[in-house]
């Protein structure tokens, strides 16, 4: 395309009117004539136009917990965690309604076949069948790790059920077996034996503090106590002090709750265990809920007879009930919040240890190189619920990773939601004049809300001088990307069938022409962004037929990848450096799905990124 076209296609434009002002000086000719090159080997011959490019799909997940699977009686408020099954990274938490239901959706790699799922009782790895996760748990038998409690125990205002719990006095008698019929409240037993499998219960003196020393000699060892007046359906939080002495096995140290009807010489209604201590002072804890008919629990500090002369100290057990600082309904435990009483649960996309990548072409709507390095931004986002499990806040944490063009471009997310529903908008890295605000921080003139995340990458990631670009050519200088966080308030909670899940709808403005957007194929402009330059340039979008961000190549120009993305060198399309994009994308997501992750054969090294 010569200069002599590109000034005649211009004048065409003006003289017929097609375009608004706005849209006219979107059109940047000469940058386009010298980077209308794609360097992809695929068609659209190849690609089937209802490709979504997506590598994540949607989850509807429903949880139930029971109080034995032959009663099937529901328990609520039982806290429910969903988690990545590879490094244990928490997506999803909430806890359980009345009918001991948590259901919701949420948004997954397409690799992923399942995933853990934790509860008060156990962690369960659960397939995930047609993008839907369904599972049920009762609490007859639990045995789990515990959640270390960062809170001392003296922040809670809370009655401790447990006498002598900090081991300052000799209340204590010893049972040559361990027999529940024998013992009454207000003291510790202990299981006593003869010769080598005599335990030794005693206080000990350690940095001026009494604790409770065990020690085993090749046989189970118990020490318990009896709770009395034990509320059945009511919630009950068990805490200790715990440090492994001879750095044995943790998984054979004990600290179990048992609830009892008035016989507690009769098996146990349920039982709740927790271990996994250390060599360090830890305090952990587990929530446990009164089954019915219980109106007696037993608290017991074991030791397995796999332990051959272990040793553990114990200190401050505290058995608490419905401990919930800030009353929102929620056991301090659970409570990601727990002093907080409109916050509870921290629910993640892609999840809590790792970010989603978003990369982009920016040369809309021209296809460009293909390099898929423009403008590169890690992010992740917390969509924070209250005790309901609404949604009351978002967290967007991100960093801009590489800008591999020269146009000053902007970022942004459209919420599903009014802008009125939006309370306030903080963390915005807005310095230019093209973007409009309303008081609360949206955008201004758009239907839905539009949170803007910067209006220039270089502000974010300033070039270092010397080399084209900003981190995609190796060789020349690295710059540190910068962490910025946006707070998205809302002024009433909520559910995630009106707000949706992340990643929402992140767009790109191109070079501060705030007409000019590019987002993720198949998802809509803003009400800002000029309708006519759709379909024009290599852009195949139909509004008509709801088709967006599609090249005629049906390739896009935005791609979400679910994970920290390792992109492609400057000027290396994005085939050249992972070998089976093109697969992937023929075979309409179905080959190689994993095309982006560091296994081996995926990655052509020489042409991706390094620093």
């Amino acid at each position: 395309m010569n200069k002599q076209l590109n000034t005649y296609l211009y004048l065409l434009l003006i003289i017929i009117g097609s375009f608004t002002q706005s849209c006219i000086h979107s059109f940047d000719f000469e940058e386009n004539k010298a980077n209308d090159k794609n360097s992809t080997n695929l068609s659209k011959e190849q690609i089937n136009k209802a490709f979504d490019w997506d590598m994540s799909r949607q989850i509807s997940f429903q949880v139930k917990t029971v109080e034995n699977k032959k009663s099937m009686k529901a328990l609520p408020l039982v806290a429910i965690e969903i988690l990545n099954v590879e490094n244990e990274a928490k997506i999803i938490s909430g806890t359980t309604n009345k009918n001991g239901v948590f259901d919701g959706l949420f948004q997954i790699s397409t690799t992923t076949k399942n995933v853990i799922v934790r509860t008060s009782f156990k962690d369960t790895v659960v397939n995930i069948s047609n993008g839907f996760l369904n599972c049920v748990f009762s609490t007859e038998n639990v045995q789990l790790k515990g959640s270390v409690i960062s809170r001392s125990r003296s922040n809670s205002s809370f009655s401790n059920l447990l006498s002598n719990y900090e081991f300052d006095n000799n209340i204590s008698d010893s049972l040559t077996s361990k027999n529940y019929s024998q013992i009454t409240t207000g003291k510790w037993y202990f299981k006593a034996g003869n010769g080598s499998n005599k335990v030794f219960v005693f206080r000990k003196n350690i940095s001026n503090d009494y604790v409770l020393k065990m020690k085993n000699s090749n046989n189970d060892m118990w020490c318990f106590q009896l709770v009395d007046n034990i509320t059945a359906g009511e919630i009950y939080q068990l805490e200790a002090d715990a440090k492994i002495l001879n750095g044995t096995n943790p998984s054979n140290f004990y600290v179990q709750i048992q609830f009892f009807n008035n016989n507690v010489s009769a098996t146990a209604l349920s039982t709740y265990s927790m271990n996994y201590f250390s060599s360090e002072w830890k305090r952990k804890g587990i929530v446990a809920i009164a089954p019915s008919n219980s109106t007696k629990a037993i608290v017991t500090l074991r030791i397995s007879a796999n332990e051959s002369n272990a040793k553990i100290l114990f200190d401050n057990i505290s058995l608490q009930e419905n401990p919930d600082t800030d009353g929102d309904g929620i056991p301090d435990v659970n409570d990601q919040y727990p002093n907080d009483e409109k916050k509870a649960f921290n629910n993640y996309y892609p999840n809590d240890c790792s970010p989603a990548t978003l990369a982009f072409e920016d040369l809309w709507p021209y296809k460009g190189d293909y390099d898929f390095n423009d403008l590169i931004i890690n992010y992740k986002m917390n969509y924070i619920a209250n005790a309901n499990n609404k949604i009351v806040e978002l967290r967007i944490n991100y960093k801009v990773v590489a800008i591999g063009a020269s146009f000053h471009n902007g970022f942004g997310i459209q919420l599903p939601v009014s802008p009125s529903a939006i309370k306030s908008v903080s963390g915005q890295q807005i310095n230019n004049s093209y973007i409009s605000l309303n008081s609360n921080g949206t955008e201004a003139n758009q239907s839905k809300a539009v949170i803007i995340m910067f209006d220039d990458a270089f502000d974010l990631l300033p070039h270092p001088g010397g080399g084209d670009f900003i981190n995609t050519t190796i060789g020349t200088q690295y710059v540190s990307p910068t962490l910025v966080e946006v707070v998205i308030k809302f002024n009433s909670s909520q559910t995630i069938e009106n707000l949706d899940i992340p990643p929402y709808n992140p767009f790109v403005i191109v070079d501060g022409n705030r007409d000019k957007e590019i987002h993720l194929p198949q998802m809509q402009p803003t009400d800002l962004a000029c309708g006519k330059l759709l379909g024009s340039g290599n852009d195949n979008s139909n509004p008509n037929n709801n088709i967006y961000y599609i090249n005629d190549d049906n390739m896009p120009w935005a791609l979400n990848i679910p994970t920290n993305f390792y992109y492609s060198k400057e000027k290396s399309s994005i085939s050249d450096a992972f070998n089976y994009f093109d697969s992937w994308a023929i075979s309409n997501g179905t080959n190689h799905s994993d095309w982006y992750k560091n296994l081996s054969g995926n990655r052509n090294a020489e042409n991706i990124y390094t620093h």
